[in-house]
């Protein structure tokens, strides 16, 4: 990562004349000159008009000398107000008095609205008719990323030049404040200036070319630059080198920009721009862009360009050839933050007997396609793979055709294996670069759903096995040569592991993914015996997509069960001897994707909602493999079920390939909302009548004259505050927009929230009748009797007869439900007591109040002899 302020509160000095010293400070606080106490009033970015934009159609240079005690420097913009990428502007800062010295001030509101990386901006001193090298002695700061406090160079007792070259894009306006003041105490008038001078001896280039390109040409094919202006070139030649100008010190400098163009006659229908190790091999990764396209460009290209073929931003480790199948084609160079190396690069104009044609790219694959067989397969995959993340996303054909050219690639690599210098390193990049494209592959989920169902899963089962067969082609070739290999590379939707070594070396269990997780495989002990010779190999890779189902569908299984695939898919090969399975079996462990949900019934009494997914049934997991015979399938053969709870299932197997677990989903039926909001006002109109139960006791037992209330009165009460609290929560839940009704797994009030819709009535209901209860049977021992509405079925000084009293009474006002909050909040066991007396409720009530009370009995019984 870039440091945002390279010389932050480090001192420099530089030999200006006999008193001259230079040094940069920051100020979090208060920015000011040394030179006076007043502060800068306009280190704040905001004090100041937004300056007027200076349009730019092009992007190139502006150059600009300033006079005057203060001011700003400011690049120009386009149309869009945005500075341009590449743009390089020059400001050289001019005092009035040799005994003057200027403060360059960068604060984090003027200088700090872009990303890192950006641009270059250098500082120096003295006067610049041009633009300064990276290498300038006279430089005193650079930056290349926006600051994060107040900045201020200090040039005392010169002139100050100021350069700036934006980089890859476009960028936010930005502008620096200087100050120029007067600083006797620190300028000597009487001191000779320095005069700062830089010898430009040129060094001329030959304009010889070596179709050959064997890197040992005429020396030493340079053009000295003595700024890093730019490089534009038109080649006409039938053959020839494209060479970047450089220093006097034989270095391409930093930030310097070439544009090539080569432009064949009309007998011309292919350029060959080729890349050798010895030409374009010596420097680091990442120093620089070079791009190849085809057509005709005036100016730098912008990306993105529909007319790039090619990038590289490394040195090549073998011959690369990019065919350009058009008359003309243009080769663009950035080097990036530090001078390099010198390159060239080669160029053979030819004539194939084809019409001249514009080549225009049919797809994002095409390029790869003519260049498979004819390269280097590890380059071409990093430029595959380099193409596939800058583009972001595929398609479904793009998947489609790529799992074609990956496969091509594949084979070609083992076929060159051994004619790299290093087959370890050169294998290990190669799974790294292979491992990167299928990470892009699973993340475009999208482009998946794209290609139909059978599509899907012929493609994803060749994902698989491509990785797995090749990859054990790989390690037995290398076997060969009795080289070892261990790669291992994890994301969150793909882990690749790829390893061989002696048995020997193993000191406790085999598990893959070695580095841990949710999902592994353990190989049994007794694994040694099962692999011949004193080698191991295995492939193991873990795929983890978005929804395993839509690729290898749960349906398509051999056993007929409608289950979905609700784990990740585990693929591990091995090379065993004899008939190919494990005398002892592997483990293997599933995290799953979701929870199975209780109960275990199949049906769940309401719709799915929009987006939402049926929720799986415990313990219906079955642990399977996809089988590749015809279409392919999942099969359960030499598996079976060890374990499987809430989290994890558990599964054995004697052989080895991809694996995965099934689970049956809940079926769910219509009519939720209306069923949960029917069965809210039912329960609350039971409590309602307890709670009237209640009261009616109270009255009687109190022994005073009061009105009492006609049944029309309990009638009214019992059903309009249940309608009246559902109506309530009906109306809130769609005026917020929030399902109070069956958001969870059954047609009920959604928690935890939205359920004291229920609980609260209930709670008060059942405490006040509870409270109720010991009242009254403190009252009946007090006074020495009972209410008359009790006195048939009271026993005098019989136990049993108290308990029936007390039991009927619980029955009656609903105390019972106690038992149900505490088997929630304290102990499942309070479960079965209350299973049992919520279940009595009803009948006690019938018994105790209806067929044991005498004139009601009859009642009873004369309505059934009508009936």
């Amino acid at each position: 990562m870039r440091n945002p302020v390279r010389f932050v509160s480090v001192f420099y000095e530089i030999q200006c004349n006999a008193s001259t010293t230079t040094e940069i400070t920051t100020d979090t606080t208060e920015t000011s000159s040394s030179a006076s106490d007043d502060t800068y009033p306009f280190v704040t970015g905001i004090e100041l008009s937004t300056p007027d934009p200076t349009l730019c159609d092009s992007m190139g240079e502006c150059k600009q000398n300033l006079i005057g005690d203060e001011g700003f420097l400011e690049p120009c913009v386009n149309t869009d107000g945005e500075v341009p990428a590449y743009q390089q502007c020059l400001w050289n800062i001019l005092r009035y008095d040799a005994m003057d010295s200027i403060d360059i001030v960068l604060t984090t509101e003027d200088f700090g609205d872009f990303e890192d990386g950006s641009l270059l901006l250098g500082m120096g001193y003295g006067y610049k008719d041009d633009f300064p090298g990276a290498t300038d002695e006279t430089v005193l700061a650079s930056f290349d990323s926006p600051v994060t406090e107040n900045v201020i160079v200090k040039v005392p007792c010169n002139d100050a030049w100021v350069s700036v070259r934006i980089l890859k894009k476009l960028i936010n306006p930005f502008r620096i404040s200087y100050f120029i003041f007067h600083d006797e105490e620190e300028c000597d008038a009487t001191s000779p200036t320095t005069d700062i001078t830089s010898d430009t001896t040129e060094i001329s280039s030959s304009s010889d070319t070596d179709s050959s390109v064997t890197g040992t040409t005429t020396d030493p094919w340079m053009t000295l630059c003595d700024s890093m202006g730019e490089c534009k070139q038109d080649l006409t030649e039938s053959t020839g080198f494209l060479e970047p100008c450089v220093n006097t010190e034989g270095l391409v400098p930093a930030s310097q920009l070439c544009l090539w163009n080569i432009v064949g006659n009309d007998g011309i229908d292919t350029i060959e721009i080729l890349l050798t190790p010895e030409d374009f091999g010596e420097f680091e990764d990442g120093s620089l862009l070079l791009r190849i396209g085809y057509g005709y460009k005036d100016d730098f290209p912008l990306e993105p360009e529909d007319t790039e073929l090619a990038r590289f931003d490394g040195p090549v480790t073998q011959n690369v050839t990019v065919k350009v199948k058009s008359e003309i084609a243009w080769v663009n160079m950035l080097v990036y933050m530090d001078p390099i190396d010198l390159f060239r690069i080669s160029y053979i104009m030819k004539k194939e007997g084809t019409p001249n044609v514009t080549m225009e790219p049919e797809g994002l694959l095409d390029f790869f396609w003519d260049q498979l067989g004819e390269g280097d397969p590890l380059h071409l995959l990093d430029n595959l793979t380099e193409t596939i993340e800058d583009q972001g996303g595929l398609t479904g054909d793009e998947i489609d055709e790529l799992m074609d050219l990956l496969d091509l690639l594949f084979d070609d690599f083992l076929d060159s294996l051994d004619e790299y210098p290093s087959p370890p390193d050169r294998t290990k990049e190669f799974l790294a670069n292979y491992s990167r494209t299928v990470e892009e592959m699973l993340v475009s989920f999208e482009g998946w759903l794209d290609l139909t169902q059978m599509s899907r899963t012929e493609n994803f089962a060749t994902l698989t096995s491509t990785f797995a067969n090749y990859g054990m082609q790989l390690l037995e070739k290398l076997l060969l040569n009795m080289t070892e290999l261990e790669f291992l590379r994890s994301t969150t939707v793909f882990t690749a592991e790829v390893r061989s070594g002696t048995k020997e070396s193993l000191t406790g269990p085999v598990v893959f993914p070695s580095a841990g997780g949710d999902t592994y495989l353990t190989l049994p002990a007794s694994f040694r015996d099962d692999v011949g010779g004193d080698h191991y190999s295995y492939v193991g890779a873990l795929y983890n997509v978005r929804d395993l189902n839509d690729l290898l569908p749960g349906h398509q299984n051999l056993f007929g069960d409608d289950k979905v695939v609700n784990t990740k898919l585990l693929s591990f090969s091995m090379k065993v001897s004899g008939r190919g399975n494990l005398n002892d079996p592997v483990t293997l462990t599933f995290r799953n994707a979701q929870s199975p949900q209780s109960p275990m019934y199949k049906e769940i009494w309401r719709n799915l909602h929009d987006g939402e997914k049926p929720t799986f049934i415990p313990q219906s997991h079955q642990c399977v493999f996809w089988n590749f015979n015809g279409s392919g399938f999942w099969d359960t053969e030499g598996l079976r079920e060890v374990s499987s709870d809430r989290d994890n299932t558990v599964c054995q197997s004697h052989h080895l390939t991809n694996f995965a677990v099934l689970m049956s989903t809940h079926d769910y039926v219509m009519g939720c909302a209306v069923s949960a909001i029917s069965i809210h006002f039912t329960f609350l109109c039971v409590f309602t009548w307890m709670a009237l139960e209640g009261w009616h006791l109270h009255s009687k037992l109190q022994m005073v004259q009061r009105r009492s209330f006609s049944l029309r009165f309990y009638l009214m009460v019992g059903y309009t505050v249940p309608v009246g609290v559902v109506a309530i929560t009906v109306g809130v839940s769609f005026g917020t927009g929030i399902r109070y009704y069956g958001e969870g797994e059954f047609c009920w009030l959604s928690s935890p929230a939205y359920i004291w819709g229920f609980a609260a009535p209930v709670l008060l209901v059942v405490g006040a009748n509870s409270i109720l209860l010991i009242w009254v049977f403190s009252k009946v021992r007090k006074v020495g009797r009972v209410p008359n509405g009790m006195q048939k079925h009271q026993a005098e000084s019989n136990s049993v007869s108290s308990a029936v009293r007390v039991f009927s009474l619980v029955c009656l006002l609903g105390c019972g439900w106690l038992l149900g909050v505490l088997q929630m909040e304290v102990s499942p066991v309070f479960a079965y007591s209350f299973v049992v007396v919520g279940c009595s409720q009803g009948i006690g009530i019938f018994i105790f109040y209806c067929f044991m009370v005498p004139d009601r009995r009859e009642k009873l019984v004369r309505c059934l002899k009508i009936y």
